[in-house]
């Protein structure tokens, strides 16, 4: 058992004896309720009672198969459903119906008694190296040609290291961070053996690590022989850097580069933090919130990508909070999953019609609960991009950038804290369509595109909002933190070598920087910094303005 692994059971271990040892009590507090019930004087102490009776055997229906506890589940849900039944009716409660009641305590009273059984149990995810960054690993026999490569991929922010041997691979992937590998294939034929060495493919394929030979030799037997080596992509000589990144970034995305985001809305705490624990070992990033009322602000903070909601909330019910939700156009899109004990099919499709995507007992095991809120979350997220991402480069579009600013301008309004927003453009990019042609200008667009998101903190937001133009939402920033990051973003890509057929050229860029409080709305912000990138361009171009509001008086 790794380290992982040990971890995951010692933490359901714990919620497991915690809950085991609250039982007692969650049970004494539902036998006070019934002693309530028998001694209550008016219709409103009984239906009080009654209420609490349905919401603890509620909870205590869905959370004791999940601890151990299958027939304190059925049993629960039997007297939930008694409960139910009673607070719908018009006879009050009987005699006959508190005897029911006292019974089914006492037989949920016998089951815990009885040792908790395992509970079905998940398989971590394989181990993966930590991603550093963009690490490269480079085979290549010529010293020329490799520095070259290495010149041209560092201004693109990627970390070469460049082995003299290739018997020096299973060293490199097992101790370092890789992004990809980049084999000259005129170093390869000598060395074909070493791909069939077991370490090194167990390790490409343990790691998922792209493997790309350099070549010059087009035929279909040479590329025949790189794809039996296990070789993602084929790259003839002569090549520019802006091919190896088209490549690279077409390559890396096929991986999920970020978890799923779950968000569960649970007034039982401890089914929301089981649960939390399952999700989290399958490596999704979870959180928990109690408190329907506080969902909303959570939505903005958290920006899940699925909501996991129980149908029965204190003080509302989730079909109740899913219709809230869908009152926000900006949240339509999230999928939300019903989770509760609910078992009547007629009350399952009416909590979809009202605006779930799907639904699920909480009796489903670990494994089909984590399989689904995956498929559901990774066709949330691939739709979403689709709306929101640029085509070319990956960046999110006009649309989606006004939207972020918006959200992050609402999030500062709330926190008290400041934003800057940068409008960027590629200086004199006509001619550059003009002179190397539109594929070329691509490149460059698309070079720029990476650079900014390389340099970016997280949480910040990089978005093209026309041909050449792009736009940085930056949280948090002062004026002079962006002037800082900008200025820096700046010089880098004035530092890029360009390639096309007719040789390497330089672009630069101009930019202008606003901020929020100053600007008060996304609108004001977003003219504010296009005033200062006019004026950047004014003055030259190849240069970072603050927007200053006493020079348009």
């Amino acid at each position: 058992m790794d380290e992982k692994e040990r971890v995951f059971q010692e933490r359901l271990k714990k919620l497991r004896d915690d809950y085991t040892a609250r039982l007692p009590t969650f049970l004494d507090a539902l036998d006070a309720l019934a002693k309530t019930l028998e001694t209550a004087k008016t219709e409103d102490e009984r239906r009080s009672a009654l209420e609490g009776i349905q919401s603890d055997a509620h909870k205590l229906s869905g959370s004791g198969a999940t601890f151990g506890f299958a027939k304190v589940s059925d049993d629960a849900s039997i007297l939930e459903q008694l409960a139910v039944a009673t607070l719908q009716g018009s006879s009050g409660v009987s005699s006959t119906i508190f005897s029911q009641i006292t019974q089914i305590l006492e037989d949920i009273r016998a089951a815990s008694d009885d040792s908790p059984k395992q509970t079905d149990t998940l398989t971590p995810p394989p181990n993966r190296p930590l991603q550093d960054g963009d690490r490269l690993i480079l085979i290549e026999p010529d010293p020329t040609q490799a520095r070259r490569i290495e010149s041209e991929l560092s201004n693109f922010g990627f970390k070469i290291e460049r082995l003299t041997s290739p018997r020096d691979l299973i060293a490199a992937l097992e101790h370092k961070g890789v992004s990809a590998i980049l084999w000259d294939s005129d170093f390869f034929g000598e060395n074909q053996s070493l791909l069939q060495n077991n370490k090194i493919g167990d390790a490409l394929k343990k790691f998922e690590i792209p493997l790309i030979f350099l070549s010059e030799n087009s035929s279909t037997k040479a590329r025949l022989a790189a794809v039996r080596a296990g070789c993602d992509a084929y790259v003839l000589k002569p090549f520019n850097s802006a091919e190896i990144v088209d490549i690279l970034d077409e390559l890396t995305d096929k991986r999920e580069a970020n978890p799923y985001r779950i968000l569960i809305v649970d007034d039982d705490e401890d089914m929301a933090n089981f649960n939390k624990v399952i999700l989290e070992q399958a490596g999704m990033i979870v959180d928990v919130i109690s408190n329907p009322l506080t969902l909303l602000e959570k939505i903005l903070d958290f920006t899940p990508e699925l909501i996991l909601l129980d149908l029965y909330l204190g003080g509302c019910t989730g079909i109740e909070l899913a219709r809230v939700i869908r009152q926000n156009n900006a949240y339509t899109g999230i999928p939300i999953v019903f989770f509760s004990t609910e078992t009547e099919q007629e009350s399952q499709l009416d909590a979809l019609r009202q605006g779930g995507d799907d639904f699920l007992t909480k009796a489903i095991g670990h494994r089909k609960l984590v399989e689904t809120i995956a498929i559901r979350a990774k066709r949330f997220r691939s739709l979403n991009l689709l709306m929101v991402q640029d085509s070319l480069t990956g960046l999110l579009n006009h649309t989606a950038t006004k939207q972020a600013l918006e959200t992050e301008i609402t999030r500062a309004q709330r926190t008290g804290t400041e934003v800057a927003f940068a409008m960027l453009d590629i200086d004199h990019f006509k001619l550059v369509n003009d002179t190397h042609g539109h594929q070329v200008g691509d490149w460059v667009i698309k070079n720029l595109s990476r650079l900014l998101k390389q340099r970016l903190r997280k949480g910040d937001i990089v978005g093209r909002v026309g041909g050449e133009e792009f736009a940085l939402v930056l949280p948090g920033a002062t004026e002079q933190d962006a002037l800082t990051a900008v200025n820096q973003m700046r010089i880098a890509f004035s530092d890029i070598e360009h390639q096309s057929p007719d040789g390497e050229f330089h672009c630069t860029l101009s930019g202008g920087i606003a901020t929020y409080p100053t600007n008060a709305t996304a609108m004001a912000l977003t003219n504010a910094a296009d005033q200062a990138l006019y004026e950047a361009k004014g003055n030259g171009r190849d240069q970072i303005v603050l927007f200053n509001a006493d020079k348009t008086k």
